[in-house]
C-alpha cells in the first residue's frame, strides 16, 4: 500500500505529505505532529478502538482532527473523485 501511495503522491504537486509504516495504535509521530489523521476503515481492525482514537488525537496539533472514513455500498460514488 505504501508503494502505491508514494506513486500517487509523486504524480501530484503536493510536497507536504509524509507516508510512514506504523502501528495505528502506536503511531511513530511525536505529540502534536500534524494537522490531521485520515483513517479509512482502520478503526474496525484495531484491537482496541479507544486506544486508536486517543493515539490519533495525540498526534494532531491543537485544533487538528482525526478524520474517520468507512465504505458502504455507496462509497464508490462518494469517493470516486477523491481517489482518482
Amino acid at each position: 500500500m505504501l508503494t502505491q501511495a508514494r506513486r500517487n503522491v509523486a504524480e501530484t504537486d503536493l510536497r507536504n505529505i509524509e507516508l510512514r509504516y506504523g502501528d495505528a495504535e502506536f503511531l511513530p509521530f511525536e505529540d502534536g505532529y500534524g494537522d490531521a489523521v485520515l483513517a479509512s476503515c482502520a478503526i474496525f481492525f484495531l484491537l482496541d478502538m479507544l486506544i486508536g482514537l486517543v493515539e490519533w488525537q495525540r498526534v494532531v496539533k491543537p485544533g487538528g482532527s482525526p478524520f474517520l472514513a468507512w465504505v458502504n455500498r455507496n462509497a464508490a460514488e462518494v469517493y470516486k473523485d477523491f481517489y482518482s
